[in-house]
């Protein structure tokens, strides 16, 4: 799904990180009552082939957090196999309920692009038209006027993206035309009518991507 557009080289993600970016993507926070808690998987000891992490429940308290592990998960490279164990019963949170979410998005990003993608293939293109990026924070750039036709062939793709998108947030881009204005640098009095300066235009695009 190129669109005639040079999107650069794009290498399909291990098993690995997929496994890495379902467990990553799992993060919760839950109020029950004045208790808080938050819900994530993180990284556990590595043995050999085996890529392990484990669910953790972290109570939030004004002292000093509580952390319980409720579950392991783990992805053998070698047998190309995922699994989870070591379940922990709790009264506010069913553990396999994640592990199973979890083993969905491994099935997912096995076979998907993720934003990680999309934002190389963007940045990619974004460096091919020259555009300077203007904001410290954010993602505003200017784009010369000669990139307009790969600018706008930029947009489509993000358009395609979000029809094919399985994820609730979308991949949003907007651009707008700039006009840079010269004049002939001519003062005029001001008690004078100024006859029409002579100008030259230069259009250029402003380009937002988030």
């Amino acid at each position: 799904m190129s669109l005639g557009m040079d999107c650069g080289r794009i290498q399909k993600p291990s098993a690995a990180d997929a496994f890495r970016s379902a467990t990553g993507d799992i993060r919760e926070r839950i109020e029950d009552g004045t208790n808080v808690f938050r819900l994530y998987f993180r990284d556990n000891k590595r043995e050999g082939a085996i890529v392990r992490k484990e669910l953790i429940k972290e109570s939030l308290d004004v002292e000093s957090n509580r952390y319980r592990k409720l579950a392991s998960i783990w992805y053998n490279r070698e047998a190309d196999a995922f699994g989870y164990g070591d379940l922990e019963p709790d009264n506010q949170v069913d553990p396999e309920s994640y592990c199973f979410q979890a083993e969905q998005l491994f099935s997912k990003y096995r076979e998907c692009a993720n934003s990680s993608h999309v934002n190389t293939i963007v940045e990619h293109v974004l460096e091919s038209l020259n555009a300077t990026k203007s904001s410290f924070h954010g993602r505003f750039y200017f784009v010369p006027r000669d990139g307009m036709a790969q600018l706008e062939l930029l947009e489509d793709f993000l358009d395609a993206v979000n029809r094919q998108n399985l994820q609730t947030k979308s991949a949003a881009c907007n651009s707008f035309l700039w006009s840079t204005m010269k004049s002939s640098g001519r003062k005029w009095p001001r008690t004078s009518s100024p006859s029409p300066r002579r100008k030259s235009s230069s259009i250029s695009s402003a380009f937002r991507s988030s």
